[in-house]
């Protein structure tokens, strides 16, 4: 299996890294570094997938190799700060960012701009959004069911149970449908 298989099977298991860490001066939250190593690290070791860091001319980059056919992929930030203490915060800002966009993890809030468009200048302000649910929050509800089959009545209540924190699209539905089958 190539370097490529491997993240698209980490890809198709739909991973979503909550947002646990909380920037007070933008009033923000963002994915801390130790909560997104909590998530890749168990799904890359079961590719057998190893993720390295290294810093080389100004740049943190950032590493994933195969370890069965030796294969890698890189992604590179640079670095422009020259105190030791934003050097090291630029680093690892940089290492969230290479490992998210190596592994195309959800890892910021995509509205598709409809958040903007509507006037609001933060997701504070907005009281109705809901995501779309995707494949992980699907594997979610199959392991709550797993775990408690009195959970839901049926797949009815099931989407509906979905529908009060998720935006649920026709094959999502579906797809939590054939929980119950």
């Amino acid at each position: 299996m190539s370097l490529h298989s491997k993240l698209l099977a980490i890809q198709e298991a739909g991973v979503r890294v909550d947002k646990d860490g909380k920037n007070p001066h933008f009033k923000s939250a963002y994915v801390t570094l130790d909560n997104l190593l909590q998530v890749v690290l168990p799904l890359a070791s079961k590719e057998k997938l190893v993720v390295t860091h290294y810093v080389s001319e100004r740049h943190l980059i950032t590493a994933v190799t195969d370890t069965e056919s030796k294969e890698a992929l890189q992604s590179s930030f640079p670095i422009y700060a020259e105190d030791p203490q934003k050097v090291g915060a630029t680093i690892t800002y940089a290492k969230r960012y290479n490992i998210g966009a190596i592994f195309n993890l959800i890892t910021e809030l995509d509205d598709d701009g409809t958040i903007a468009s509507q006037g609001y200048k933060n997701m504070d302000q907005v009281t109705d959004y809901k995501p779309y649910i995707g494949p992980f929050e699907v594997e979610k509800i199959k392991v709550a069911i797993e775990k408690n089959p009195a959970l839901f009545l049926n797949a009815d209540d099931a989407v509906r149970t979905a529908q009060l924190k998720y935006k649920i699209d026709d094959k999502m539905e579906k797809n939590i449908r054939n929980l119950f089958i």
